[in-house]
C-alpha cells in the first residue's frame, strides 16, 4: 500500500500523529528552574506552562525568593537575613533587618523615651520638656517632710508638694503650687496646721447663743430659739434636755461698749435673760446684743449656782464637780474645790436675778474660787449667781493684764496659734483688743474681771477677736484691769 500514513506516538508538533482525532492531547514533559521542578504542557506544537517556581524579589518571610540560595539577602550579597527595608516611628526614619524568623526588627529609628528637661522632645510629641516637673516643697514651709527611704514628700492635713517646671532645659528656681502648714482655722474641718489633728484649737463644743439686740441668733449650738419678750428681756430655749435652765447655771457677757448689767432666772426650763441700760441704777432694761454660753460636764471642771442670804449663808444647787461654799463677808464668797487650786485657769460668774441687781467679778485668791458680787451702785452687796471654772485643757482661754499682755493662755500646744492683746486708750475709755484663731464673729466670748475691785468688761467683736472695754462701776472713769477671755464657737 503505497501513501499510507499510519498512527504514530503523539508529539508536541501541533498535529494529530496517533490519529485519534486530537491534536498534541495531554502532552506534558519535566521541566525545571532556578527554584526547582515541574511540568509543561503542549500548546499548538509547543511546550509552555513550566509549572517549576520561578524566581521572585526576595521578601522578609524565611525563604530564599530569588533561588540564589540565600535566604532574605539583599539582591548579589551571598549572606542569609541582610534583607533591610526604610523604617520610621513619630521621632525620625531609620532602617529595619529581616531576621531568622522571617519577620522585620530592629528599626534603627531612634526610639521615642521619658521626657527630661533638656530642652529636647523626647518622647516625641513635638513638644520640648512637656510636662517635666520636679516634686519641691519650699524649705521655709512645714507640713511634708521628705522620706529618703520611699525617696517621696509624706504630707498631712491640707499640705501638699508643688513642681519647679521645667521650661527651655532649665527649671525654675521657685516652687510653684505647695500648700504649707498655717495657723488651725477653726470648724471648716481641716488639719490646716497639718500636724495631723483637726480643729484642735476651738476648744470644746460647748453650747452658746450670740444673740442680736432685735432677739434674733447670730450664731449658736444647742440652742433651739430665742425671742425678745420686752425690752431688754430675751427668752432662751435649749435643743436638748439636760442643757435646759433647770439643770444648768447660764453665763453672759453684754455685746456692747456699754456698762451693762446682766442677770438671768429660769421660767421653767426657759432661761430668761435681762440686759441693762448703760450705767443704770433703777435697773432699766435695754435691748442689747449679748452671748450666753452653757458649761459642760467634764472633767477638771465645776459649776454651780451659788443661792445668798444675808444671814451669810449661800447654798448650792444645779452644781457639778464638787465644791463648797463659804460667804466671807458682803458680797465676798469663797467656792473650795480641788479646781480652785489652779490659779491660771479661766473664771466666770454671772448674776442670777429675774431682775437687774449688780455685777460680779472672780478670781482665784488663796487657794479657792473667789465671787464679789456688787449692786448697781458699785458696792458690794449679797447676790445670787452662778459660777464656772472651766478644764483649761479643753477651753480656747485666756488671762490678760491690766497692761495687756497674755499673763496665761490654752492654745492647745499650738506654736501658731498665740493669744496676743493691746491694751489702748481713746478719751476717757480703756480698752483691749484680744485675738485668738478660734474666735468668730457668729461665736461666743465670755469675758469676766479678775480682780477684787468693781470693775465691769463688757466686749464688741471684731474682726479678729474682741474689744473688751474695761468700766468702773462706782464712776464714769475706765479702769485698766486684768480679766479672763474665753471664746466658744
Amino acid at each position: 500500500c503505497i501513501g499510507e500514513v499510519t498512527p504514530k506516538s503523539e508529539i508536541c508538533d501541533n498535529i494529530d500523529n496517533d490519529c485519534n482525532g486530537l491534536v498534541d492531547d495531554n502532552l506534558k514533559r519535566a521541566c525545571s528552574s532556578v527554584c526547582g521542578k515541574g511540568t509543561e504542557t503542549c500548546y499548538q506544537g509547543k511546550y509552555i506552562k513550566c509549572t517549576a517556581p520561578q524566581p521572585t524579589a526576595e521578601i522578609c518571610d524565611g525563604k530564599d525568593n530569588d533561588c540564589d540560595g540565600y535566604i532574605d539577602n539583599q539582591k548579589n550579597l551571598q549572606q542569609n537575613y541582610s534583607l533591610t527595608q526604610s523604617c520610621s516611628n513619630r521621632c525620625d526614619k531609620g532602617t529595619e533587618t529581616c531576621s531568622s524568623t522571617g519577620k522585620w526588627v530592629s528599626c534603627s529609628a531612634p526610639k521615642p523615651t521619658t521626657e527630661i528637661c533638656n530642652n529636647k522632645d523626647d518622647d516625641c510629641d513635638g513638644t520640648p520638656d512637656d510636662n517635666v516637673f520636679q516634686v519641691c516643697f519650699d524649705t521655709k514651709l512645714s507640713g511634708c517632710t521628705y522620706n529618703r527611704i520611699f525617696r517621696r514628700w509624706l504630707c498631712k492635713g491640707v499640705c501638699r508638694t508643688g513642681k519647679k517646671v521645667c521650661t527651655a532645659g532649665v527649671y525654675s528656681k521657685s516652687c510653684v503650687g505647695d500648700v504649707g502648714a498655717v495657723t488651725e482655722v477653726c470648724r471648716d474641718g481641716l488639719d490646716n496646721d497639718c500636724d495631723g489633728a483637726t480643729d484642735e484649737i476651738c476648744g470644746g463644743t460647748f453650747p452658746y447663743a450670740s444673740v442680736t439686740s432685735t432677739g434674733s441668733f447670730l450664731g449658736g449650738r444647742y440652742f433651739t430659739a430665742v425671742k425678745k419678750t420686752a425690752t431688754g428681756t430675751y427668752a432662751l430655749t435649749s435643743s436638748l434636755s439636760g442643757l435646759q435652765c433647770d439643770k444648768m447655771p447660764l453665763f453672759l457677757t453684754p455685746a456692747t461698749n456699754a456698762r451693762r448689767p446682766m442677770s438671768y432666772t429660769c421660767s421653767g426650763r426657759t432661761f430668761i435673760i435681762n440686759v441693762g441700760a448703760h450705767a443704770t441704777l433703777k435697773g432699766t432694761k435695754q435691748d442689747s446684743s449679748f452671748y450666753a454660753v452653757l458649761p459642760r460636764r467634764e472633767a477638771d471642771t465645776i459649776w454651780g449656782v451659788a443661792s445668798c442670804t444675808g444671814s451669810r449663808t449661800c447654798s448650792l444647787s444645779r452644781s457639778y464637780g464638787g465644791s463648797t461654799l463659804t460667804q466671807r463677808g458682803t458680797g465676798v464668797v469663797d467656792i473650795t474645790s480641788t479646781r480652785c487650786k489652779n490659779a491660771t485657769g479661766p473664771l466666770f460668774a454671772t448674776i442670777l436675778s429675774s431682775s437687774l441687781t449688780g455685777y460680779a467679778t472672780a478670781y482665784y485668791y488663796n487657794g479657792k474660787c473667789r465671787v464679789r458680787t456688787y449692786g448697781l451702785d458699785g458696792k458690794l452687796a449679797i447676790r445670787s449667781f452662778s459660777f464656772w471654772a472651766p478644764n483649761p485643757k479643753t477651753a480656747a482661754w485666756s488671762v490678760i493684764s491690766s497692761t495687756g499682755s497674755v499673763i496665761a493662755q490654752n492654745n492647745f500646744g499650738d506654736s501658731r496659734a498665740k493669744w496676743k492683746s493691746k491694751f489702748l486708750s481713746s478719751g476717757s475709755l480703756l480698752y483691749y483688743d484680744v485675738f485668738f484663731p478660734a474666735w468668730s464673729r457668729i461665736g461666743a466670748a465670755l469675758v469676766q474681771p479678775r480682780v477684787g475691785t468693781p470693775i465691769h468688761t463688757p466686749a464688741l467683736p471684731t474682726s479678729g477677736g474682741i474689744r473688751v472695754y474695761s468700766r468702773y462701776l462706782t464712776s464714769t472713769q475706765s479702769k485698766a484691769t486684768t480679766f479672763s477671755v474665753m471664746f466658744v464657737q
